[in-house]
């Protein structure tokens, strides 16, 4: 005789139901995350990662980008000085893109000096507000009467390539002057333009004044390579 279990009929029957996804531990060295991610990760040219790519690549456009505007730019600086040996001297002002090393006193004859009609003045203006009045052919040696009575002195002597350099030290020795620094204040200059002879002569062919030469007839004798210039009142 078959005994039948209480439970016969009632056993769930799990084959109708659907499976749980298998969930493998991130541990598991066997399991399918790793072949995923595998996956998932791009690779750029050459193995390297999309974002290693992209640095090697800004790197490269980086070297080329300026290989580029280096080589333009020293071709520009060739034909600027070679466009520069076709100009006359006086119009060769332009300014190449280098360091310039400037030439000794001895080297340079004849500097630049323009001058006004003759027996005329010319206003020069300067920083600082200041403006001068000049004169070419004029000289104003220590000595000379100035125009309130006294005589001329020589406060300093220097080298300048430029009037207007000779008339910013002029300036620079009035500013000293006013700030307290004990020193005279200047009131003209006189400016040499043949320097190599007057270095050699004298050491310098700028010279600062503390006075104005008394106005009158003016001797210019002799004097073309000389500039007058004073401070205007």
């Amino acid at each position: 005789m078959s005994v039948v279990p209480e439970n016969e009929g009632l056993q769930v029957d799990y084959s109708n139901y659907p499976k749980q996804p298998s969930v493998t531990s991130k541990n598991d060295p066997n399991g399918n995350h790793h072949a995923t991610a595998a996956k998932n990760q791009q690779k750029g040219p050459f193995g390297l990662g999309l974002w290693a790519f992209a640095v090697l690549v800004a790197a490269v456009t980086a070297i080329v980008v300026g290989g580029a505007v280096g080589g333009g730019l020293g071709a520009a600086l060739a034909n600027c000085q070679s466009r520069l040996r076709l100009l006359p001297p006086r119009l060769a002002n332009a300014h190449c893109l280098r360091a310039r090393k400037p030439r000794r006193p001895d080297q340079v004859n004849n500097l630049t000096l323009e001058c006004p009609e003759a027996g005329k003045s010319r206003e020069v203006g300067a920083t600082d507000g200041y403006k001068f009045d000049m004169w070419c052919g004029i000289d104003a040696p220590y000595g000379t009467r100035t125009q309130d009575g006294g005589t001329i002195s020589d406060i300093a002597g220097l080298i300048a390539y430029t009037l207007d350099d000779c008339l910013q030290a002029c300036i620079q020795m009035r500013n000293f002057n006013e700030s307290g620094h004990g020193v005279r204040s200047c009131e003209s200059v006189q400016f040499g333009a043949r320097l190599k002879d007057h270095v050699a002569q004298y050491g310098s062919n700028c010279w600062l004044k503390d006075g104005k030469k008394e106005k009158g007839r003016w001797e210019r004798n002799g004097m073309k390579s000389y500039a007058y210039a004073e401070v205007q009142d």
